[in-house]
């Protein structure tokens, strides 16, 4: 299988280094730096001749990754001491809980600091990245200071506010200075250029303090390179960063090489390469030279790559050797010295350039970002006409390193045209390469970076997506590193935060960073959190009339919208800077909220004349507007909203639930003016927000019944009023994910495999982690997703595999087909929301949606809401049932609307005191639906008949049955449930699935769905959790981990499904048998997707174009499925293994049948491997598989 570029990171345990132990939980990341993951890099001294320096290694916890990179250019035992920060030692001292969650405590932290500095450890070499010397603790100083005194070496890295036994200690020492800079051309590379290197003995130890200036303009926060200059990926510079800091370990350790070099060629010359062949390069070996053995010489190009190497094997101290025909440009020449076992004795590098009378200045193209099947067209700058003899190409390799076109040419003059089209593009990032070749080789090349915005969103909600919350601020080689380790975990989509505050340059450098990992870019583009109390920018300002919101953006006239800083952010920074290269969708925010806790606003002038205009539409005339709300205003001019207090003071409920309402209201359309002014950038722009703050109580300012049908990106906390929203309310190209990872007592293995299944199950088609834990230097630690050194932690293993296996094909499979509903509708009301503020009497809103919730679902029954729009928009005539939750406040329009659903033959089921107060919230007289449940409510159930249909009035009979299920109480509640939605309506509505114990009672514990593919359906099951860690969840993500039930039952389930099928167990790759019941095991946690299919499934054909092809050719293939399956919606996984059997996972595809077909293409690469190929295709509900071979010549 080809290599993949952008997948250059190999994982194996490498000998180099000393992998060191945490003794913290696997889902910690403090302390955990195992060294595992390999990048590419040159090992200058490792192994070393003189052995391994034992190195304490002290830098922010988020910087260490410089410490594996180091260990992998020099042989060092290492072991970290993680700090908070630069600006911290030991944990953070302010406040706030959520900056630095699940960090280790302090009583940790000082028991590893005294084990670390401890009179036990010693070490030869104690390395500190950047920290300055005044954040240390006086006892920290001194136990450093002590084990310099005592022989260990220290090296500093930009130091400052040293000690005067240290400073007084330091010089500058050229003789020392000029041994540690000889190694690299310092002068050439601009980050060392001027560095400033001072050295001193304390006692027994050496210490070596090395400063970048070029830091000294950049602040430390967020920045993750302790070690090398912050910024400086270069693709060929970084590694001599290394170089310059492993020398000075060598020198701080007392471990310096025994030989030198002598007469290197200096001041880095410049050959001509014509000449090249004629050209030698000396010099001299100095010193202990019996121990060598070889000497190894490589020349690197531009990128890093080696252009040329040669072994020499060692006979006297006067080496020399002439250079070949290398192409023009920057090169650098590496020497090592090796002994007999491979060791190095010691090393150098040197730069020159290679110059040639024809070159290539520079590549244009039209622009950097393309559309798909946009032709690339631009030129080529040439020094020189071309001479007989040379050639010009043009080629384009794509982010996976495949050769996906070519454009050659026979012009010979300075300035080539050439237009290349990428027709089959499988990544965001391409390299352009312009190369002029005659018969001695490559003559000059090079490079330039374009894109293909491959972004199809329609593609994205149909399969499952995987999201991590991360970023990629800057042009870091740690950065790059952990956006392909996102790669090689599976992530898809990268929600960089930075994006609320970035200009457009960095949003779009940021887009294009991430881009060349092959990932996707959703922005967190804004939050639209407008009153706390925790933030003193967001605390209310005390207005004429009442808490204003400060700034605040609701209410606005026209013509101040376009021109609102929040609207021009959004437009100008975000959509302008990612629209072109394919944002997935764009997040308005997370925790967003008009207020939390709750505050009266707002009052401020634009608010209150909106809420004027807004009354005046409804009650149409002022003496209207004083019935409802008990007041005596003249003129609408006086008209104002009111507070909760007042309202109950002065028995004007009205007023304040109109002035709710509307603050809902314009809270939700600016979520809908912020979405239209990414359009005006983006017009394919996909735009919604996450992890809403308790949107089912007052004041927090969502109305998702007049917002979500114009979002189409949402990610609540898995809570599942919000998710019935979103299903219920928004349109069909929705992505729709929930957040789960570091969270407070989620970090369990069941947990963790759990929550990628469940929403799945529950009509979500992406998952989403909180947070990656890289991109910043601050931390003990923490909520992340990998450790220091970018390794995959514990927890987030256990994640990755599960979607692993969701995304080989069933997460396909379910997203393609629909989910069932029931006709079962949920009235859901924000008046009804703020009725419940008004009068918590019986229970409360948010608590009845959840009993009703969790009832209908241990019963094997699904259902969406229903707004007070569909109920008068004539939407109940699509069920057969309509439940109301605590639903006081009804409008007598809707009443009537009510009333003839039952009459009509419908059963309606109500909780509490339904329509006792109007859409307003005022109180009446007596309830709108007294005809229906009678004039008074009774004090149990009650079942009514109403014209053709029922009426059931539950009071008590479901109150605090989402509690009672935790406690596996409440199965005779949904027995009785169960015949209530089985014999009372017109049409017995019958459960997706009957899910019971061996003595046939009902298993609360098992959620079960149903999605239909045609004549495929598709049961899922998924076994609750047990009870995790008992932690206190410290935001709105409280919401998402309730739901666990309590049980010892077996792992036994019964399952009887209403017709019989031909039943397949998916998961486990068995065909159960023509059945309508079977039986299996779930464990806790546990998913399982069974295919109810028409027919066994026994033969599919596998059909290809042709046998032979050529590079560079579209493989075309078929799948025909049996006549049985014809109207059966299937999907085929198929995938590509190469002539090496290794499979080509760029090749994989998930396709669903139509009319019992399968069809698709393999667009192969130019450079594509000769031999024999396999082309197989998997039913993924099924696991037949069926296979094929191709051969490319």
């Amino acid at each position: 299988m080809r290599a993949l570029k952008i997948f250059f990171v190999l994982l194996f345990l490498g000998c180099f280094c000393f992998v060191w132990g945490s003794e913290f939980p696997g889902w910690q990341p403090y302390d955990k730096i195992s060294g595992k993951l390999i990048t590419p890099h040159i090992p200058f001294a490792n192994p070393y001749c003189k052995g391994k320096l034992k190195t304490l290694v002290i830098a922010p916890t988020w910087t260490q990754r410089e410490t594996v990179e180091l260990a992998q250019r020099l042989s060092i035992d290492y072991t970290p001491l993680m700090t908070e920060s630069y600006e911290f030692f030991g944990p953070y001292p302010g406040g706030g809980e959520r900056s630095y969650y699940l960090t280790i405590s302090k009583e940790e932290f000082e028991k590893l600091v005294d084990t670390r500095l401890g009179d036990s450890a010693v070490y030869d070499l104690i390395v500190i990245g950047k920290i300055p010397w005044k954040v240390f603790p006086e006892k920290i100083k001194k136990q450093i200071i002590s084990k310099v005194e005592s022989g260990a070496g220290l090296l500093y890295i930009n130091p400052s506010d040293l000690p005067s036994e240290i400073q007084g200690v330091l010089k500058e020492d050229v003789s020392v200075s000029s041994d540690i800079t000889s190694v690299v051309p310092l002068k050439k590379i601009p980050l060392l250029s001027d560095i400033s290197i001072l050295s001193g003995e304390l006692g027994k130890g050496r210490i070596l303090t090395i400063t970048y200036n070029s830091d000294k303009t950049s602040k430390t926060n967020g920045k993750v390179e302790s070690l090398t200059p912050f910024g400086g990926d270069d693709p060929l510079y970084y590694d001599y960063y290394y170089s310059l800091v492993a020398r000075g370990c060598l020198w701080a350790g007392k471990r310096e090489p025994g030989v030198s070099f002598k007469n290197l060629p200096s001041d880095s010359p410049v050959f001509l390469r014509d000449k090249l062949t004629k050209t030698n390069i000396s010099f001299t070996i100095e010193g202990k030279t019996s121990d060598i053995n070889s000497v190894d010489i490589f020349i690197r190009d531009r990128k890093n790559s080696v252009e040329y190497e040669k072994n020499i094997p060692y006979r006297k101290s006067d080496i020399s050797f002439s250079l070949p025909y290398l192409k023009s440009g920057e090169k650098m020449l590496d020497v090592m010295l090796k002994n007999s076992k491979g060791e190095v004795i010691n090393w150098v590098s040197r730069n020159f350039s290679i110059a040639s009378p024809l070159d290539i200045e520079r590549i244009e193209t039209e622009k950097e970002i393309y559309k798909k099947g946009e032709e690339i067209k631009g030129k080529v700058f040439l020094t020189d006409a071309i001479p007989d003899g040379a050639k010009l190409s043009i080629s384009v390799r794509d982010g996976f390193n495949r050769k996906v076109g070519e454009y050659k040419t026979d012009g010979k003059e300075k300035e080539i045209g050439f237009s290349l089209n990428v027709k089959n593009p499988l990544t965001y990032a391409y390299t352009l390469t312009a190369r002029i070749d005659d018969n001695s080789g490559v003559i000059s090349e090079k490079d330039k970076k374009v894109y293909i915005n491959i972004t199809d969103f329609s593609r994205i909600v149909k399969d499952y997506s995987f999201i991590i919350w991360g970023d990629a601020f800057d042009n870091s080689r740690s950065i790059k590193t952990y956006l392909n380790q996102f790669y090689s975990s599976g992530i898809d989509i990268v929600y960089p935060s930075s994006t609320i505050w970035n200009k457009y340059e960095k949003t779009r450098e940021i887009g294009l960073r991430i881009a060349d990992a092959n990932l996707m870019t959703a922005p967190h583009s804004v939050r639209l959190f407008f009153v706390s109390d925790q933030y003193a920018h967001l605390k209310p300002i005390e207005g004429k009339d009442g808490l204003e919101i400060q700034n605040c953006p609701l209410s606005l006239p026209s013509e101040k919208v376009k021109s609102n800083s929040i609207i021009t952010h959004l437009r100008d920074n975000v959509a302008a800077a990612l629209g072109p290269i394919g944002a997935t969708y764009y997040s308005l925010g997370d925790e967003n909220a008009l207020s939390f806790p709750y505050y009266d606003v707002c009052f401020c002038p634009n608010c209150q004349e909106g809420f004027r205009n807004y009354v005046k539409g409804i009650y149409k005339t002022i003496d209207a507007l004083n019935a409802s709300w008990n007041t005596d205003y003249k003129d609408w001019s006086e008209v104002k909203g009111i507070t909760l207090k007042d309202a109950y003071k002065q028995k004007r409920y009205p007023q304040w639930l109109d002035f709710r309402m509307f603050m809902d209201n314009a809270f939700s359309d600016f979520h809908i003016t912020c979405a239209e002014a990414i359009k005006e950038r983006d017009p394919d722009a996909k735009v919604g927000l996450e992890g809403p703050v308790y949107p089912a109580r007052s004041g927090t300012g969502f109305n998702w019944y007049r917002m979500l049908p114009h979002m189409n990106f949402f990610g609540p906390y898995r809570n599942p009023i919000e998710l019935h929203a979103a299903l219920s309310f928004m349109p069909e190209d929705k992505l729709i994910t929930a957040w789960f990872g570091s969270y407070q007592g989620e970090t369990y293995e069941q947990y963790m495999r759990f929550f990628p299944w469940a929403i799945l199950f529950e009509g979500m088609n992406a998952a989403a982690w909180w947070p990656a834990g890289v991109g910043g230097s601050s931390g003990l630690g923490g909520a992340a997703a990998y450790t220091p050194d970018l390794v995959p932690l514990e927890h987030f293993n256990w994640a990755v595999e599960e979607i692993k296996e969701i995304k080989s094909g069933i997460g396909k499979l379910l997203i393609s087909s629909k989910r069932k509903l029931h006709p079962i509708g949920i009235y859901y009301s924000n008046a009804c929301l703020h009725a419940s503020t008004i009068r918590p009497e019986e229970t409360t809103w948010e608590s009845s949606l959840l009993d009703f919730h969790y009832i209908l679902r241990d019963c094997r029954y699904d259902y969406k809401y229903i707004s007070p729009d569909d109920v008068l928009g004539g939407k109940l005539s699509e069920l057969s049932v309509l439940i109301l939750p605590y639903a006081q406040a009804i409008s007598p329009a809707e009443a009537e609307k009510i009333k003839n659903f039952v009459r009509e033959g419908g059963l309606l089921m109500a909780d509490f005191v339904p329509g006792i107060m109007d859409e307003h919230g005022k109180k009446l007289e007596k309830s709108l639906l007294s005809s229906i449940f009678g004039e008074t409510f009774p004090s149990e159930v009650d079942v009514r008949s109403y014209g053709k249909g029922k009426a059931v009035y539950l009071g008590n009979y479901v109150k605090g049955y989402s509690e009672k299920r935790k406690r596996g109480e409440g199965k005779g509640i949904c027995a009785g449930m169960v015949r209530f939605l089985t014999d009372l309506p017109t049409k017995k509505i019958t459960p997706f699935a009957d899910v019971t114990d061996s003595n046939g009672e009902i298993r609360q514990d098992v959620e079960v769905s149903l999605f239909e593919n045609g004549q495929a359906k598709y049961l899922t099951l998924i076994r609750s959790i047990t009870s995790g860690p008992a932690v206190k969840a410290a935001g709105a993500e409280a919401g998402g981990v309730s739901g666990a039930v309590a049980t010892d039952a077996t792992s036994v389930v019964n399952v009887q499904i209403p017709e019989t099928s031909f039943v397949y167990d998916v998961r486990n790759k068995k065909f159960i048998g023509k059945t309508d019941r079977f039986t299996t095991n779930l464990l806790p946690s546990q998913a399982n997707v069974f295919a109810l299919l028409p027919a066994k499934l026994e033969n599919m054909n596998l059909q290809l174009e042709q046998r032979e092809y050529k590079k560079g050719d579209i493989v075309r293939f078929n799948v025909a499925l049996p006549g049985e399956f014809k109207d059966a919606g299937m999907c085929i996984r198929i995938e590509v293994y190469g002539p090496d059997g290794k499979v080509i996972p760029y090749y994989t595809q998930k396709l669903m049948s139509n009319k019992g077909m399968v069809e698709g293409e393999i667009p192969l690469s130019l450079d594509e491997t000769s031999g024999n190929y396999k082309v197989i295709a998997t039913d993924v509900a099924t696991s037949l598989v069926v296979s094929k071979t191709f051969n490319i010549d």
